[in-house]
Order: C-alpha cells, then structure tokens, then sequence
C-alpha cells in the first residue's frame, strides 16, 4: 500500500507517459444521481469502482475481498440500484 496514493478515496490512478511517475485521474461519474452517491459510499467503504462501459454495463463495484457488483448504465429504478450498491458496499466493507 502507497500512503501517498491511499490519501484520495476518489481518484483513479494511472501512468504518465511524460515522467513515468502515477498520477491520480479522476473517475468518470455515472449519470443517475443515485447511482453516483452510492458509488461514492462504497469508495468510502473500502471498495473499488471500475468502469468499464461494455453493453449495458457501466462498470463494476469491487469489494475488498474480491466480490464484485455489476454497475448498469441505466437501471430501470436508480433508486433500487443505489440501495444495492450500499448494501453491497456494507456487507463486504474492509475489516
């Protein structure tokens, strides 16, 4: 673990091509309000968010021990999709 990378629970990481060094690259936000506080929440948790826009999918929520979520890109009730993410997030939140 990097304690200068763990510092911001909201922040991608990647490589810069310029100095070879990693840079923090903000996450793409889902478009459902709901979705989005969700996500947020299960950041807060210890979880991970991937997005990986693949068919309806948007991405995946991945808990600390290795289960993941799928994220859809437009759920049929945002607020039933945020209750599952949280519920999620809670359930597998780091120890």
């Amino acid at each position: 673990m990097n304690p200068q990378r763990d510092a911001l629970p909201y922040v991608l990481w990647t490589m810069s091509t310029a100095r070879n060094s990693i840079v923090p690259m903000a996450r793409e936000r889902h478009q459902r309000k709901h979705v989005e506080q969700a996500l947020r929440f299960a950041e807060g948790e210890g979880c991970e968010v991937e997005v990986r826009h693949a068919g309806h999918t948007w991405g995946h929520v991945v808990a600390p021990n290795g289960q993941r979520l799928r994220v859809w890109s437009t759920p049929k009730n945002a607020d039933v999709a945020a209750r599952l993410i949280r519920r999620f997030a809670q359930k597998n939140k780091e120890q």
